[in-house]
């Protein structure tokens, strides 16, 4: 087994190299397909993004969780979560084409191809789940960069090509497809089928303890999202483009702390199923520290190199989009340091509080932004964002503090047998 470093630079290098593919191919994007269009693909993966986080329906780090604790039983868990998830998806897909079919039919072709895109890339999550709960983070690395990969090398050619962006979804979608047969062959080759119909958990006990993780995941994103959404129905697509654009840059920047949460997740959920409190004080404290000084520096370089890169990446018909990156990224220090209290709080089975927070967050951003946006367009819901997501931090990471705080230390037993799979690792 890796030592936790060497998780983490694999992690690391694997994250960083795929929102590096991401922002590229968005750049190709950017500088080949109207603005307008533009707007309206990103609207297109913000609702099927909704759709997919009611599939997974928190199934991601229920099986996170699951596997860290019974890595023996992986399979089933697994076929517990495909049980429901596989007819989710079905129903999601029909559900999103026929409302557009019926609403909007001259963008049918853009979003049927854009929710497959979403929904086989979520699909491979599950996968990826399980490989992050093996502790099999460079298989999860490899896989999970196959859908990129394919279209860093399909996207800018048809884009030069002179493409229409109905074409170039397809590309997209049969990405997403690959990449989620591939990682379902490599769950096979380690753990075996899932065991969807027998030996699986039932649909309900994987619904109940998936509730709360869910809610929490959809709050998340309706949060990322909702500035998209009220920009597009008070300003305009091309309003949207600009926002989006700027916080592509923001979630490129998530590399810096995605695989700590990514490699941390399952040991902390080992750490607390062996009541091991002093070893998650100690450590959570460490890694909410780190997740703080590498928002700082974020913050601070994407500030200052904001009006050289922004043009660089996307190009004259986006300087809107250079104010906007340095509001968004002064909230780094904050999303960052949310990002790694969430992720210990879930491991802790405190998702019913955190998505409260959640929703206060969103209620908060919505209400300030009917005031904002009209007047001062994306840039004002740059600050709105600053002040949701700083609310949100706060919140949970005093939630996180306090419950640490109270909870007493495991006997010296239990504290050895969680050093097996959590602490030992750590001093590595």
């Amino acid at each position: 087994m890796h030592s936790l470093k060497g998780q983490l630079s694999i992690a690391t290098l694997g994250y960083g190299f795929e929102k590096l593919i991401s922002l590229i191919v968005v750049t190709v994007l950017v500088h080949s397909v109207d603005k307008a269009m533009m707007g309206q693909f990103f609207v297109a993966i913000g609702v099927c993004s909704v759709a997919a986080m009611i599939v997974e329906f928190g199934s991601a780090n229920y099986l996170v969780r699951a596997t860290a604790r019974d890595q023996a039983g992986a399979a089933a868990w697994l076929g517990g979560v495909l049980k429901i998830r596989l007819p989710l998806m079905s129903a999601a897909l029909l559900t999103i084409n026929a409302a557009v079919a019926a609403t909007a039919p001259h963008l049918l072709w853009l979003y049927v191809f854009t929710s497959f895109y979403v929904l086989f890339e979520n699909l491979y999550y599950a996968f990826g789940s399980t490989l992050t709960g093996l502790g099999a983070i460079g298989a999860r690395v490899r896989t999970g960069l196959i859908g990129p990969l394919i279209l860093l090398a399909l996207v800018p050619p048809a884009a030069w090509l002179g493409w229409p962006l109905q074409h170039i979804v397809v590309l997209y979608a049969a990405a997403m497809l690959l990449m989620a047969m591939v990682g379902l062959g490599v769950v096979v080759k380690r753990v075996g089928w899932p065991r969807v119909f027998r030996d699986a958990p039932s649909a309900t006990g994987v619904l109940a303890q998936c509730s709360w993780l869910f809610a929490v995941d959809v709050a998340v994103l309706i949060h990322s999202r909702v500035d998209e959404w009220m920009l597009a129905s008070m300003r305009g697509f091309r309003e949207v483009a600009g926002f989006a654009a700027a916080y592509k840059l923001v979630e490129a920047s998530r590399s810096a702390i995605r695989p700590i949460t990514l490699v941390l997740f399952p040991h902390f959920a080992a750490a607390v199923q062996a009541n091991a409190w002093e070893r998650v004080r100690g450590h959570g404290a460490r890694t909410l520290l780190g997740a703080a000084l590498l928002g700082v520096v974020a913050a601070g370089v994407v500030y200052a190199i904001a009006p050289w890169i922004v043009p660089l990446l996307f190009g004259r018909e986006y300087p809107e989009s250079v104010a906007i990156t340095r509001v968004l990224f002064i909230a780094s220090p904050t999303l960052f340091v949310g990002f790694v209290a969430t992720m210990i709080c879930m491991s802790m089975h405190l998702e019913k509080r955190v998505a409260a927070f959640s929703v206060a967050s969103i209620a908060v951003n919505f209400a300030l932004n009917l005031v904002v946006i009209p007047m001062w367009g994306g840039v004002g819901a740059a600050w709105v964002k600053l002040a949701s997501e700083s609310l949100f931090c706060v919140s949970v990471t005093v939630l996180l503090l306090v419950t640490l705080r109270t909870r007493s230390s495991a006997p010296a037993a239990s504290d050895r047998r969680a050093r097996t799979v959590f602490g030992a690792q750590l001093e590595k």
